[in-house]
């Protein structure tokens, strides 16, 4: 059994380091980043912790306590060490090879945390490996099997999806009848149906390997528009291009959607290339954040990201047990403490500082984070984030009791009542609770939930729309299923298991289509607004709670 490190033991560190440590590095039960954080608790959960009922003989002491806090701030600490080591040293095999864990629970191998490095390398700075095969060989046959966004064939998220017990389709057909029309009578949209196991490994194939010749040639002439459009807005010293720019009749029409910003969000929705998206998601985030009237600009929040890195934080033990599950299947993110991992790690480090008054970091951070790092450097995918929850409120949804998720779910169930009755209907015949199945949806911005590349193009609709397209996306995906859930069809088990599905789009753009022409509708966005000041009015009176399931 290791023996536990303890804050009385000696404590002479060389580069920041301890010396005298045992053979492993043992700290007491993280109970404190498994239980909410206290701001996050209920008021009726405060009420009764602040009883006065007597702890039971299992309550922690002040001194216990206080020494378990001294001991995994002393691990967070370790641990941090352990990423800006790595980050000097780099890891073998970055991008292609798996790597290997060295901390695991809490526990850090004695040689990691001294900074001795255990892994031999070669002279062409190859790992060397066990067997007769050769590393670059392996390294080939590997990355080969990366798809265009940077999923291997095996890790991509379809593939993943296929070890779900569920996986539904979202058909085009639903797509083709607007939410403003009426439906005929007698008309019924195709019921989408659940995916076979067939089916399933015919997406997998489909959606990793190469775009066809039509889609290639539709991309390229949607490449040369957008460079022509787009200018450049800054670049740096060496004189390499930082950020870009529309000029502003793209977008001075964006209040009321006429002129060429119309042109502009028809565009966006038809999915910005590949290439081009960085560039795009850039300009977006600036300019709702100039909306909006941001405090700060780009470069004060990269020096704010370079000095919170320096800075301890607790939270880095669960920061570290959840980087190696996010997104792993990206080859950016694949090896274990490879460059993507680091940055991944510094980013919600800094982050989880920069929102300690929300209670810090928390685990749907990860997979937004990760997504920004595919296309921005890291300094800058923290920029992003910050702009996310302060510009376009997505703070909101992380706050303590979660008001923005809960304010998400009432317009959600309004516009489902209103465009949708006889589901809303079922919906609470059968008690179906909204946060059951799309809090998944709002907290992780639907990351797991479709394919990645489907996923970029809510990212193309939510950085230009803002909450608003998350709340049409998630009614969008009941819109697909409106004849399947309605009664008598409709039961309790259906209508939760296909809503906690992973979906497999038919047609990004017939979903897309939808979500764009039905935020276009001028009647809704003014009856979402209604509803959003509605809400907040229950919330002022103390009665919203009783509103939303």
């Amino acid at each position: 059994m290791p023996r536990a490190w303890t804050p009385d033991q000696p404590t002479k560190s060389r580069n920041g380091m301890p010396k005298n440590l045992p053979a492993t590095i043992v700290t007491p039960p993280r109970s404190s980043s498994l239980r909410p954080h206290p701001h996050r608790i209920s008021s009726s959960s405060q009420a009764t912790s602040n009883s006065s009922v007597p702890p039971s003989p299992t309550h922690q002491t002040p001194n216990t306590s206080q020494s378990a806090l001294e001991s995994e701030e002393h691990t967070a600490a370790l641990i941090k060490s352990l990423y800006d080591r790595l980050e000097e040293q780099g890891v073998p095999g970055d991008g292609w090879d798996e790597g290997r864990e060295r901390s695991r629970d809490g526990i850090i191998c004695r040689e990691e945390a001294l900074g001795i490095e255990t892994v031999k390398l070669q002279r062409n700075g190859v790992a060397k490996k066990q067997g007769h095969e050769d590393g670059g060989e392996k390294q080939d046959s590997i990355l080969k099997r990366v798809d265009r966004y940077g999923f291997f064939s095996n890790s991509h998220p379809a593939a993943i999806a296929s070890q779900h017990n569920r996986i539904s389709a979202l058909t085009a057909s639903p797509y083709q009848q607007l939410s403003s029309s009426k439906k005929k009578p007698g008309s019924s949209a195709p019921t989408p149906t659940t995916v076979s196991r067939k089916q399933q490994l015919a997406h997998r194939t489909s959606v990793v390997s190469l775009a066809s010749p039509v889609e290639l040639e539709l991309e390229t002439k949607r490449i040369s528009k957008w460079g022509e459009m787009l200018k450049v807005s800054s670049r740096d010293r060496g004189g390499n291009i930082v950020e870009w720019d529309v000029d502003s009749s793209w977008w001075s029409g964006r209040k009321d959607g006429g002129g060429k910003y119309r042109k502009f969000q028809r565009r966006v929705f038809k999915g910005v290339p590949d290439r081009w998206r960085r560039a795009v998601w850039g300009l977006e985030l600036e300019k709702v954040a100039n909306e909006m009237c941001a405090g700060r600009s780009l470069d004060e929040l990269k020096r704010e990201y370079q000095r919170l890195i320096t800075s301890a934080s607790s939270q880095d033990i669960q920061i570290d047990l959840d980087v190696p599950r996010t997104i792993s299947g990206h080859v950016l993110f694949h090896t274990r403490y490879g460059h993507g991992q680091r940055a991944l790690f510094h980013v919600l480090h800094a982050f989880g500082l920069h929102c300690s008054d929300i209670g810090g970091y928390c685990q749907g951070m990860g997979p937004i984070a990760a997504t920004l790092l595919c296309y921005f450097e890291p300094e800058r995918a923290y920029g992003c984030l910050v702009r996310l929850f302060d510009q376009y409120n997505l703070k909101e949804i992380f706050a303590p009791g979660f008001p923005g998720l809960l304010e998400a779910f009432y317009i959600q169930e309004r516009l489902v009542e209103l465009l949708m009755p006889e589901v809303h209907e079922s919906f609470q015949a059968q008690m179906i609770s909204t946060s059951a199945y799309a809090t998944k949806w709002y907290i992780t911005l639907f990351a797991n939930s479709i394919p990645f590349s489907t996923q970029l193009r809510f990212w193309d609709g939510l950085l230009l729309e803002g909450i608003d397209f998350l709340i049409i996306a998630s009614v969008a995906i009941i819109w697909c299923y409106r004849d399947q859930f309605a009664p008598p069809k409709a039961t309790f088990e259906s209508i939760l298991s296909t809503l906690s599905s992973y979906f497999i789009v038919e047609d990004d753009d017939a979903l897309m289509r939808w979500i764009r022409k039905t935020l276009r509708r001028k009647d809704l966005r003014k009856k979402m607004a209604a509803w959003r000041e509605e809400w907040k009015g229950f919330v002022r009176e103390g009665t919203a709670s009783r509103l939303v399931t």
